[in-house]
């Protein structure tokens, strides 16, 4: 693949010359409750859509500790006698339970964007704008000039996308992969009418599920036609997709309400035009982010591929520093909605990520939102005080039921719907994490 010298660079953001293979080196963008990242080959793109609070559930209900208090006295004796496997394995057996992971972050699912060959396809770049949260994807081939740019919007709660090109009307199709593991849903559905395309999940365990919508505008003429897994767009000179992702608390009884609910914040946004929506997010990503700046090195110097940047040999390399610095921020906006960043942010492509991609808050959570001070980012730690208040009274059981005393003891993992701690057994003695937030 070809790449032209020169690229259209944001004034803070990074520009990368290469496709994304992985679901890993996607660009992101996000507004605290749904993020999205971009990947895949211009042709063939994928977006794969998330939200802050999809979790797969792996129990019916919340396992709770039994009365561990009664046998603290011989577990600290194992412990003085230097048997600590012993103890462990004491305590685990006496709680009731195995070691139990929290609810696994998952995709929702991803929308793919396939467009026909024609010609060689060159002049690739693709970016992302940390003071618009936007992200752009441009190449040639022998049509013209193809430019998708994308977003996710804080002011109206959708993910936003436009595609055009320069010289030719665009064909495309646009179907759904929806990541699901068979094993963890009892139903799903796809729904393609009325230039709506819509899926919605139930969860085997629980009554949780989730929904979500993605409707299709031509604004400047062309053909929507239903296909078999999605629809095709034909002679369309811009084509623009709004999608909006609700979860759904008991998915046999509100699943209709969330959709027509879902369907009538679409249908309320159909006027406005792409750039209409991108100023109104703008107004409130732009401000939050340009609140401060980090400078030690010329504009210039920063203006590079990041695939540049990455082979400075010098041991300091000031540029790829500035960018880390602004990416780190971007990052912690993007994904500080009604909870702070989890372990992946707010962007995962696996259905289960490592750790299951919860907050883990013997370190990790805490980490996450440390710059929001320094940072001059208030409302980022405002999802990090909603987590905490709403698991504390966890932290209080955990403290009776574990260790017969007052106070609050937090667990090690939660998934933000609960704290209680039951992510212990003999290999990973994390019961007796006491430093927990105990007092």
């Amino acid at each position: 693949m070809k790449t032209e010298l020169t690229h259209i660079y944001p004034e803070r953001g990074i520009v990368s010359v290469r496709p994304a293979e992985r679901w890993e080196e996607a660009l992101i963008s996000g507004n605290g409750e749904m993020g999205a990242l971009v990947l895949g080959q211009p042709l063939e793109e994928t977006m794969i859509l998330n939200h802050e609070k999809l979790y797969e559930p792996f129990h019916e209900e919340i396992v709770h500790n039994q009365n561990v208090a009664p046998f603290l006295p011989e577990i600290r004796m194992l412990m003085k006698e230097g048997k600590f496997r012993d103890a462990a394995a004491l305590f685990s057996e006496k709680s009731g339970h195995p070691l139990l992971f929290t609810d696994a972050y998952h995709p929702a699912y991803a929308l793919k964007l396939r467009i026909k060959e024609d010609g060689h396809v060159e002049h690739y770049s693709r970016s992302l704008n940390f003071e618009t949260g936007e992200v752009t994807v441009r190449w040639k081939d022998n049509r013209g000039a193809f430019e998708r740019k994308q977003f996710v919007s804080r002011s109206d709660g959708v993910f936003v996308v436009t595609l055009s090109c320069t010289d030719q009307l665009i064909d495309l199709d646009l179907s759904i992969d929806d990541y699901v593991r068979d094993e963890s849903v009892r139903e799903k559905h796809l729904t393609i009418e009325d230039s709506f395309l819509t899926f919605a999940c139930a969860y085997s365990k629980t009554k949780k599920g989730y929904a979500g919508s993605t409707v299709i505008l031509t604004p400047k003429g062309g053909n929507i036609q239903r296909s078999d897994h999605g629809y095709k767009i034909i002679g369309a000179k811009e084509v623009v997709l709004l999608t909006k992702i609700e979860p759904i608390a008991h998915y046999d009884q509100q699943t209709p309400a969330t959709l027509v609910s879902i369907r009538k914040t679409l249908q309320s946004l159909l006027e406005n035009t792409y750039d209409d929506l991108l100023t109104n997010h703008i107004r409130i990503h732009g401000e939050w982010f340009n609140r401060m700046s980090f400078t030690i090195c010329e504009k210039e110097e920063v203006k590079k591929p990041t695939e540049t940047l990455l082979q400075h040999e010098q041991t300091l390399n000031k540029a790829l520093l500035q960018q880390m610095f602004d990416m780190g921020r971007y990052i912690f906006i993007s994904a500080s909605g009604s909870y702070p960043p989890n372990l992946v942010g707010l962007w995962s492509g696996e259905w289960r990520p490592a750790w299951n991609g919860d907050f883990t808050t013997d370190a990790n959570v805490n980490l996450a939102v440390s710059a929001g001070g320094i940072g001059n980012m208030p409302e980022a730690l405002e999802g990090y005080f909603h987590l905490i208040e709403k698991i504390v009274p966890d932290w209080r059981v955990n403290a009776k039921t574990l260790f017969g005393c007052r106070g609050i003891l937090a667990g090690s993992k939660t998934d933000g719907n609960h704290n209680i701690h039951t992510h212990f057994d003999t290999d990973w003695p994390l019961a007796f994490w006491t430093g927990g937030a105990q007092c």
